[in-house]
């Protein structure tokens, strides 16, 4: 037998484990990042981690040159 959640519920649970992603991944960069880790994580809303990680290598890419 299954549970029945509905669909609010299952969109709830989503953006929750995305945010999630999110944080964990943005918590493990370098100190070299921590003025962008900052501005992503006070962002409402939180940016997709495709988006993150578009800005990461920019700002990487900035940082080299």
């Amino acid at each position: 037998m299954y549970a029945s959640v509905p669909p609010e519920g299952l969109i709830t649970i989503q953006n929750v484990h995305e945010t999630n992603k999110h944080d964990q991944f943005l918590m493990k960069l370098r100190g070299d990042f921590e003025a962008i880790r900052s501005n992503m994580m006070n962002r409402e809303p939180v940016p997709l981690l495709d988006i993150c990680v578009g800005e990461l290598l920019r700002e990487e890419q900035w940082i080299v040159t």
